[in-house]
């Protein structure tokens, strides 16, 4: 969907982008005003418009917590002119578990707690030409509850950062541009699946695979590693 720029005005900069995104996740499931503000938001925060949302979009079977802002134009003066995205990424991720969940239990929740903690790592640090020159990042971070099984070795959970969600396109149209905005999903993956990734040299693969499979790139604590289908994938 379109977003007609003539109706905003410098002022209204960041209301584009947030018209934007909303009229994106509006397509999927139902979205609200309400938003959770990340740790930093304010005057220093590393993010475009120093605006920190992280808005939940309500699907049937799942719920979408998102960051909106990050796409925000760095300088509000002449955006319309020059088509300013920020960073020209959101990162979210899709919960099952937190289906029909209200915005208190949102607030609750380790999935909160765990983008607020992942986007902090990627904020501010212009991460666009790296995930589309690699589609897929990888990352280790410290473990939550939920996940204890997950975890490495060293105790850390792995997460596979921009896997495709297989269901719906994966990006926003900003400025007339349908790939203005890439949208980065945060996966948790099994530690034999980050070894194979790193030992193959190839998230991208990991990506597409855990794309194809039932589980999708949703959080799914019941997914069983995907090993034997990646190394199906290159034998």
């Amino acid at each position: 969907m379109t977003i007609d720029l003539a109706q905003f005005k410098n002022a209204e900069a960041w209301e584009y982008g947030d018209a934007c995104r909303q009229a994106y996740w509006s397509r999927f499931g139902t979205t609200t005003d309400a938003a959770f503000f990340g740790p930093t938001n304010g005057a220093l925060s590393p993010w475009p418009g120093h605006a920190e949302n992280f808005c939940p979009v309500f699907l049937p079977d799942s719920t979408i917590i998102a960051t909106s802002g990050m796409s925000s134009p760095w300088d509000p003066d002449g955006w319309d002119e020059y088509g300013d995205t920020g960073e020209g990424l959101e990162y979210y991720l899709d919960s099952p578990r937190l289906a029909g969940a209200g915005m208190e239990e949102i607030h609750q929740s380790w999935e909160l707690a765990l983008i607020m903690s992942v986007v902090s790592h990627f904020a501010g640090q212009d991460y666009r030409p790296t995930f589309d020159f690699y589609d897929c990042l990888t990352l280790r971070t410290r473990p939550v509850e939920a996940l204890e099984d997950w975890v490495d070795d060293e105790g850390l959970l792995c997460l596979l950062l921009g896997a495709a969600s297989g269901v719906r396109e994966d990006r926003i149209e900003m400025f007339g541009d349908p790939e203005a905005v890439r949208l980065i999903a945060l996966t948790p993956i099994h530690p034999d699946e980050m070894e194979w990734a790193r030992r193959n040299d190839d998230r991208g693969a990991l990506g597409r695979v855990l794309t194809a499979s039932p589980y999708r790139n949703q959080i799914r604590p019941d997914r069983p590693s995907l090993l034997p289908e990646l190394e199906a994938s290159v034998s």
